[in-house]
């Protein structure tokens, strides 16, 4: 859902984050959820933005996106992750430039970053983690607040 909202608002939403996501278009009906859900279908940078750009006529800028990907997904395959990191590549005319790559502790981050040195689009893809996102549940992160 935020995918769509980031593509169909990008005046209004400055950025957000995805974790398991589908790229924008790739399903359209309920039948066709499974199919996208295990990953198939396009990969191309450039066609996967024109399921964006076809439907709007925004140019930019886009919202900044971070993409976030469990390597051990059983209901959205992990393909699914650089074909949402690579739709926005194309959207946002990132698709030849190549990422900065770090490390946030044992998972490996890709950075684009635009001229003036501002993230665009980061991607992280996550081994052992499944279709969930990760808490420090023993730091007391996804406690219910009290109050």
């Amino acid at each position: 859902m935020a995918l769509i909202l980031m593509a169909g608002y990008p005046d209004l939403i400055a950025g957000g984050g995805v974790f398991g996501s589908l790229p924008v278009g790739q399903s359209s009906v309920v039948l066709t959820a499974p199919v996208a859900m295990a990953g198939i279908g396009t990969s191309e940078p450039e066609a996967l933005a024109a399921r964006i750009t076809g439907q709007t006529d925004w140019r930019g800028p886009w919202p900044v996106l971070s993409v976030w990907q469990g390597q051990d997904d059983p209901m959205v395959a992990p393909s699914n992750g650089p074909r949402v990191r690579d739709q926005w590549r194309g959207l946002m005319g990132l698709a030849d430039v190549a990422p900065t790559v770090d490390r946030i502790g044992p998972y490996r981050r890709e950075t684009w970053v635009g001229p003036d040195g501002r993230g665009l689009l980061q991607y992280v893809a996550l081994d052992d983690i499944g279709h969930s996102v990760p808490v420090a549940a023993a730091a007391g992160c996804g406690r219910k607040p009290r109050g």
